[in-house]
């Protein structure tokens, strides 16, 4: 059998001095389902050994919906993050006719890619998405758009969150990206979704280079079939204002157990 799903589950006051008796545990059984009533019991049996954890302490952690089967661990992400920070910005810029714009960054020990966010301009409303791309690069760190290792997600942000403020793109992977390798540069690229050839958007950019390891690019006008993207230009003066968070590898592993097997471990 596979895994079962699993949600978080707050229960207040089950099991706890205050809530007492008979009539709490069976009004937990009830909101958590018939089919999760035996494991509240179970639970509760294996925690009158250890009068510290109450069967609420344990199922605020888990909730197993369904039959008991294989019961999976979220993954604990550590992370680390490489940025240009928004408040660097100088000037704004975007693609137009269809080509991209984008950076190349350098990556030292990671490889598993969370999240990529870049800014807009708070008062550039648009309805046109962003298309993310992630390319190798050549040995001069220019984009290498032979050597595609993510196409998409694109992301569609209309305005700000809130006036007066920038404008959020978050593109956010789970499980992460994984890239080829560490120790070497790679180019996120952003491109109108739909081959959309107006400007749809503007990013926010540092003509100040204040990212030593990669610098600002623009690929060529693209107005063909499926609009690829080609022939980057960089701007050695500027970088994109961007934040990249990887998950390191002191990421927690994956854990399996069965029910048994979690039964053991709580006698």
């Amino acid at each position: 059998m596979g895994s079962p799903s699993m949600k978080a589950f707050t229960c207040i006051g089950c099991g706890s001095p205050e809530g007492g008796g008979k009539g709490r545990l069976s009004s937990c059984g009830r909101a958590l389902g018939t089919g999760s009533r035996d494991l509240f019991l179970a639970l509760a049996r294996i925690s009158s050994q250890r009068p510290l954890q109450s069967p609420c302490a344990i199922l605020s952690l888990i909730v197993v919906i369904g039959l008991p089967g294989r019961i999976q661990a979220q993954v604990v992400c550590a992370t680390d993050t490489i940025a240009n920070d928004s408040t660097y910005a100088t000037t704004q810029g975007g693609p137009l006719y269809g080509d991209a714009v984008g950076q190349v960054f350098y990556t030292p020990n990671d490889t598993l890619i969370s999240s990529v966010t870049v800014w807009r301009p708070g008062t550039y409303i648009s309805g046109v998405g962003a298309h993310l791309f992630i390319f190798g690069t050549d040995h001069n760190g220019r984009p290498n758009t032979n050597d595609l290792i993510l196409d998409g997600p694109t992301v569609t942000v209309v305005g700000p969150a809130e006036s007066g403020h920038l404008i959020v793109m978050s593109f956010v992977f789970d499980p992460p990206i994984a890239l080829p390798h560490s120790g070497r540069q790679y180019a996120i690229m952003f491109q109108a979704a739909n081959c959309f050839l107006g400007e749809p958007w503007r990013l926010m950019i540092d003509e100040n280079n204040h990212y030593p390891y990669g610098v600002f690019w623009d690929s060529n006008r693209s107005t063909g079939p499926g609009c690829p993207i080609y022939d980057p230009l960089g701007y050695y003066y500027a970088d994109l204002c961007f934040s990249i968070t990887f998950c390191t590898s002191a990421a927690t592993p994956t854990l399996k157990r069965s029910w048994g097997r979690l039964k053991l471990l709580y006698r």
